[in-house]
């Protein structure tokens, strides 16, 4: 990479994000030698970890949500909120974020709705109107990426 410094930043904010969840992983399983008996509260200790890890661990951890053959019950429980209820982010951004993107165009979106009616891991989804050509006004979606989400997810990728 030809930022090495944001490379380690990443993967120590990941190390620091997870070390709790880990040593209390390694408590469970080699002092109590009982790893089933925290498991409903270490499933839900993984979803907010998941969740502070951003778009691309929520992507991981939805597809682990489908695997039970691949993680305890528990966990699949837990991580399959992600399907479907993912934390937004602030509406005060996302309109930041569409005020940018259009510019003076922002102007006709109307009615748009200051809390988010659907969030994802990659953006979030908002109902408004807009003014067609003809002078009538049409009800649409209005997608806001989350910020930064592309390089976020190449630096994840890349670690």
């Amino acid at each position: 990479s030809k930022h090495p410094k944001i490379v380690l930043q990443r993967a120590l904010q990941l190390l620091r994000i997870s070390n709790k969840f880990i040593f209390r992983l390694l408590v469970d399983k080699y002092v109590f030698k009982s790893e089933e008996k925290n498991r409903p509260q270490r499933a839900q200790e993984l979803l907010d970890l998941i969740q502070k890890a951003g778009p691309t661990a929520i992507k991981v951890g939805q597809a682990l949500s489908v695997r039970p053959d691949l993680i305890p019950e528990e966990y699949s429980e837990a991580l399959s909120t992600l399907q479907d209820r993912v934390p937004p982010f602030p509406t005060s951004k996302a309109k930041q974020i569409l005020q940018d993107e259009l510019g003076t165009q922002y102007t006709l979106l109307k009615d748009v709705t200051t809390e988010c009616v659907a969030s994802a891991s990659i953006g979030q989804v908002y109902k408004g109107r807009i003014l067609t050509e003809e002078g009538e006004e049409q009800e649409v979606a209005i997608k806001v990426q989350r910020p930064n989400v592309l390089a976020e997810i190449a630096l994840d990728l890349y670690l």
